[in-house]
């Protein structure tokens, strides 16, 4: 940590990310990783990797009903003694919440495992502090795939989507009940913004002072978070996944969705400023 910036994880995934160390620890599974021994014979290949299949009848001869989730475990145990003799390298990963636990999970098995590499598929924003951030940039990498919600999720771009919501609210013009039949009777794609809503400076004062109300005395506004305390990103280096074109037909039309995809890197910091994206129906 070269800037002694805060290091700070949410606090929900760290929960998460201990647990799941726990159960590795409890099971033997670290220990297996980091034993270097030869598997005991009859070995048999299973989906690619060699299996230890003379423990894993064992296991299953030991089997109730209420112990079966024992059996994965022990394959585990097989797979990772092999993975040790062939020095094959570990790699975590995970989707979503899945990625953030996985990059925790990472961040504190990577002085035992100094090969250890993540890879994140869609992880939240607000999964750690910028120093975290960089820190693991050098064995995470995090994949953001087009508009994705989740990985622009953290506490600050909450707020400014239930600020523009409030605003919405303050600035409409309509009653509830006329949008809902106007999406009931899909004429909703036919009305403009300047049908549903006031313009800012035409906001009656009554409304004005409602929305005043709510800044004040919101607690998403409390100095803490508005100065930027609780602003996290997602884990490791960042690499952005676009639609850049639509495949064509043999009619010289487009196929339904199918998008041609390119990647790119991605500032964290730019990713999040984006807050989160929803379209103008929404």
């Amino acid at each position: 940590n070269m800037d002694n910036s805060p290091l700070e994880i949410h606090s929900g995934i760290l929960s998460s990310a201990l647990a799941v160390l726990r159960d590795l620890e409890e099971n033997g599974i670290l220990d297996a990783l980091e034993t270097n021994v030869e598997m005991p014979a009859p070995v048999d290949p299973w989906d690619d990797i060699v299996q230890d299949t003379a423990a894993i009848d064992h296991a299953i001869s030991e089997l109730d009903l209420d112990d079966e989730v024992d059996l994965p475990i022990e394959r585990a145990k097989s797979i990772l003694l092999e993975c040790g003799r062939r020095d094959i390298p570990l790699v975590l990963t995970g989707h979503s919440l899945g990625a953030a636990v996985a990059s925790v999970v990472a961040l504190k098995l990577r002085s035992r495992f100094s090969c250890l590499r993540c890879v994140c598929f869609n992880p939240p924003g607000g999964v750690m502090s910028g120093a975290l951030s960089r820190m693991s940039e050098e064995f995470c990498t995090s994949f953001i795939v087009g508009s994705d919600i989740i990985s622009r999720l953290n506490l600050q771009n909450m707020i400014r989507l239930i600020d523009d919501m409030v605003l919405a609210l303050a600035c409409c013009r309509k009653p509830k009940l006329t949008i809902l039949l106007e999406i009931l009777f899909g004429r909703r794609k036919f009305s403009s913004n300047t049908d549903t809503y006031y313009a800012a400076d035409a906001i009656s004062p009554p409304v004005l002072e409602v929305l005043q109300h709510y800044i004040d005395t919101s607690t998403l506004h409390a100095d803490s978070i508005r100065d930027g305390d609780c602003n996290l990103l997602p884990p490791g280096k960042a690499m952005f996944l676009r639609p850049v074109e639509k495949l064509p037909d043999i009619d010289g039309g487009h196929v339904g969705n199918e998008d041609v995809w390119d990647v790119v890197p991605i500032d964290k910091e730019q990713l999040m400023s984006e807050g989160i994206l929803m379209n103008q129906k929404a």
